[in-house]
């Protein structure tokens, strides 16, 4: 496993793959003991990226492994990849979807195990007043997202 960087104006994001070029997780922190590399994959990932935040790019193509997840936390991933681009949903939205009505918390807290946010759009679910909830890469981080989409889903 390795990590490659890609640097962009609001953060730098630290994507890990394995050997088989699978992205493992995207953090938002340098990781202290895995080793620096790039490869086509983890190229191919970042003009995805940069096409993302130019607004050209509304998914993504890269294959994914997740390990060490719930089938619980998998379905709410899964399901995340439902949400329109440019769209954002509300976290009771998102348990009734699960069929799992009154389920906030725990849906809350799958969304914080996202090893893959942006790809796995979690920025995507507010609370239900309006406000914008946590998310791993800061609230700065997910409300420049937000925005980003609504945006760019106009133009």
């Amino acid at each position: 496993m390795f990590y490659d960087v890609k640097h962009t104006r609001f953060s730098s994001l630290y994507l890990y793959f394995d050997d088989k070029d699978h992205l493992r997780a995207i953090t938002f922190s340098e990781p202290k003991s895995l080793i620096y590399g790039k490869n086509s994959a983890s190229e191919s990932l970042k003009k995805q990226l940069d096409e993302y935040f130019l607004g050209k790019r509304k998914s993504f193509e890269v294959k994914i492994i997740i390990d060490n997840a719930s089938s619980f936390q998998k379905r709410v991933w899964e399901t995340l990849l439902e949400i329109p681009y440019g769209d954002v949903k509300t976290y009771k939205w998102l348990s009734k979807k699960i069929d799992l009505n009154h389920a906030y918390r725990a849906v809350g807290i799958a969304l914080n195990m996202n090893p893959i946010p942006i790809i796995i759009p979690c920025h995507r679910i507010i609370k239900s007043d309006g406000s914008i909830g946590g998310y791993s890469g800061g609230i700065g981080m997910k409300r420049f997202l937000i925005e980003l989409e609504r945006t760019k889903q106009k133009n």
